[in-house]
């Protein structure tokens, strides 16, 4: 087996995992905005649905998962 192939074997199976690492870690931060932003609804009295615009009516699940989309510090 060539060298050069086994390098290239080695770097492909290195970046592999270091995206795998970031993407878990992305998912975390997402999971961790999300139920901050859950507990906030629930802490000011507008969960499960919301009451204050431009809100009005949506479910506050749907609200911060689609803000923890945006930025992970939304909450």
């Amino acid at each position: 087996m060539p060298r050069r192939f086994v390098l290239v074997v080695i770097a492909a199976i290195l970046i592999m995992t270091i995206y795998n690492e970031i993407t878990k870690k992305n998912d975390k931060r997402f999971e961790e905005c999300v139920s901050r932003g859950v507990k906030y609804y629930k802490d000011i009295g507008s969960y499960p649905t919301l009451a204050a615009p431009p809100n009005v009516g949506r479910s506050a699940d749907d609200v911060a998962i689609e803000r923890c989309r945006i930025t992970t510090t939304a909450f």
